[in-house]
């Protein structure tokens, strides 16, 4: 089950057949959706909502589609949903248009995807008969979930169907349904002056595409390049500094096919071929790049901890993932290969005065701003999860939870190949980098610095109900000088015991500022952070 962050609420945005059994459906609140998995002693599965990833998804699909046809594409939508074929004249090639589409089902079937496949004259009634079944009608819904509509079926089976098969945005769909207009017969007997008049141009040009009366051309996704490069030796070797070197002309040639793409990788993979078995390095990158010595660095902390099986005989480095590269005007005396390589050389300086640092390949000195500063940093958290590993090097993230100490995960900064959204981290040792994390704490009322298990503390208050006057911590009695709150904290019923806490902002006479809160079922006092 998906869910996203609306109007303040977390609601379900995509649910399993075994879940809208329940009663879930789409828009739910995330809390009576939990209600619902507990009350039939289901547990649920839930995964934030990730549109981008989604795309990603979509548009590698599409790319695995274009064995079936030289023009796949998108659906027109913010966030699209389907993939248009176009396969006209094709049909031969697969022995009919029924067997080229359930080619395409079973490429979905392998990838673990169930798909709904329409087939029609125009992009409009294909989505159509993809989506809606034909009342009444047994011939529309064959095996495998594949509708074939030939183009003397296309208007009675449009007809019969829903205003939401024009593809209209749910305002029109609801204003329609208030007059009374359910179904496309009803909206194709009215004038289409008044239709434009009411409701604009959108909806009849959605009429007009699927009669094919309006072109709807499809926007195929290109074919991805190829950015790799191999050497084949002719005599393997075991030597260190000959492997390094063909990796290092390897990993050129590719950042230079990724600089004349206009593209930087977030994914490196080299290979070397060890006869009977291989050696896979891979490293991920926290930014894309097509910077050569900064992948070849990365490339090279992770070849000083390899053991080579056999002598190498071929060697060969590949962009496994990519994403836009966000170009930057260079330095002045600076090159692609010169002061953006790495840290070596920098010196601290004022906050105010930005980096200062050496370019290794001029030997000049340069002013680095805010966007030179991101870089370095980039670079230090590539270096950083190459050498420590990816799950060593995070970064906090907060979610909308009411219990302070769930309301912060802690995700890798390098995510995987895959460019899903990483799971939180488990425990262990590792580096974590607060950036930009301050700005995300609404207003300084949460401290930056919280206990992951709050402490009993020993308070003494003048009211049951009121505010602490003074307090033991550290051995030593602390005197409240200024004190603001409560503010009530609760968590829901569906978590098992309930949380319920009220929450004081203090200050000391000394000075220091803590957030403390009292338990409500037994009104036990416990520290919870401290403000900086």
């Amino acid at each position: 089950m998906l869910y996203e962050l609306y109007r303040g609420a977390r609601r379900v945005t995509a649910c399993s057949a075994r879940a809208a059994g329940l009663g879930i459906a789409r828009g739910m609140s995330l809390s009576e959706a939990s209600a619902l998995g507990e009350a039939s002693t289901t547990t649920l599965h839930l995964e934030a909502a990730d549109p981008t990833a989604d795309r990603q998804g979509l548009e590698a699909l599409a790319r695995a589609c274009q064995q079936f046809s030289p023009v796949v594409g998108l659906e027109e939508a913010d966030t699209p949903e389907c993939l248009l074929l176009d396969i006209t004249g094709l049909d031969h090639l697969f022995h009919g248009e029924r067997l080229l589409a359930e080619e395409v089902f079973c490429s979905m079937a392998r990838r673990g995807l169930a798909a709904r496949i329409g087939v029609a004259d125009t992009v409009g009634a294909a989505w159509a008969a993809a989506h809606f079944e034909w009342p009444g009608h047994g011939t529309s819904r064959k095996r495998m979930s594949i509708s074939i509509l030939a183009s003397q079926q296309a208007l009675s089976f449009l007809r019969a169907m829903p205003v939401q098969a024009l593809r209209l945005p749910d305002e029109t769909v609801e204003v329609l349904r208030q007059l009374g207009i359910y179904r496309i017969d009803q909206l194709a007997a009215l004038p289409r002056a008044e239709l434009a008049a009411r409701f604009g141009p959108q909806l009849l040009r959605r009429w007009d595409q699927v009669l094919g009366e309006a072109a709807e051309p499809i926007l195929g996704q290109p074919f991805p390049e190829e950015l790799q490069a191999e050497q084949l030796l002719e005599q393997p070797t075991t030597r260190r500094e000959t492997i390094e070197f063909l990796l290092h002309q390897l990993i050129g040639r590719v950042a230079e096919m990724l600089f004349h793409a206009g593209r930087g990788a977030t994914q490196l993979e080299c290979r070397l071929d060890c006869g009977a078995a291989e050696v896979d390095l891979s490293v991920g990158l926290f930014q894309p790049t097509d910077l050569p010595q900064h992948l070849w660095q990365l490339v090279q902390m992770r070849l000083e901890r390899v053991s080579l099986p056999a002598p190498v005989a071929a060697v060969s480095v590949r962009a496994a993932t990519t994403a836009v590269l966000q170009r930057r005007q260079r330095e002045l005396f600076g090159d692609r290969y010169g002061a953006s390589l790495g840290c070596e050389g920098m010196w601290p300086s004022r906050e105010h005065a930005g980096l200062i640092g050496t370019f290794p390949s001029r030997g000049r000195l340069g002013y680095i701003g805010d966007a030179e500063r991101l870089r370095f940093l980039a670079a230090l958290i590539d270096r950083l999860s190459s050498r420590l590993g990816r799950r060593a090097v995070l970064r906090a993230r907060l979610v909308a939870d009411a219990q302070p100490e769930l309301a912060c995960h802690y995700d890798p900064l390098v995510e995987k190949q895959s460019g899903q959204r990483a799971r939180r981290a488990g425990s262990g040792t590792g580096v974590m980098l607060k950036h930009n994390l301050r700005g995300c704490v609404d207003g300084g009322e949460r401290p930056l610095c919280l206990m992951g298990r709050p402490v009993s503390l020993a308070a003494t208050s003048i009211l049951p109900e009121g505010p602490p006057l003074r307090f033991q911590w550290q051995g030593r009695e602390c005197r409240i000088a200024h004190c603001w709150g409560p503010e009530r904290i609760q968590t829901g019923w569906w978590r098992g015991q309930p949380i319920g806490r009220d929450y004081y902002r203090i200050e000391t006479a000394a000075g220091r500022r803590y957030w403390v809160f009292r338990r409500l079922r037994d009104g036990r006092w416990f520290m919870h952070g401290m403000f900086e």
